[in-house]
């Protein structure tokens, strides 16, 4: 049974794909460390109860909209539309673990 809140975001897919944009943005500044995170559909799939795996192009191109590249995310190489991931590149000096260089100190 869904929660009031999984029902609302299933019906109101632009929130949800404001939700995986901001959660793509969120955790791949993160968790790179050259600037570059990968989230395949499986995982945005699993995590948010989506279809992308299974060819929902109009999703993968809503939340492709909410990725604005700016400042943070410098773009995005989003999908091969038969689809397997999300491919973002980050600013680095908005990457806490990210380092350039031969040597980390």
């Amino acid at each position: 049974m869904m929660t009031v809140f999984e029902k609302y975001l299933y019906y109101d897919r632009p929130t949800l794909a404001k939700a995986i944009a901001w959660y793509m943005m969120a955790n791949g500044s993160l968790n790179t460390t050259e600037g570059n995170w990968r989230f395949s559909f499986s995982e945005i799939d699993e995590l948010f109860g989506t279809d992308l795996e299974k060819g929902d192009v109009e999703m993968a191109r809503m939340i492709e909209d909410e990725l604005d590249p700016g400042i943070v995310l410098l773009d995005e190489m989003t999908l091969s539309i038969d689809g397997e991931e999300f491919d973002l590149n980050f600013g680095l000096m908005y990457a806490p673990n990210a380092w350039e260089g031969e040597c980390h100190e």
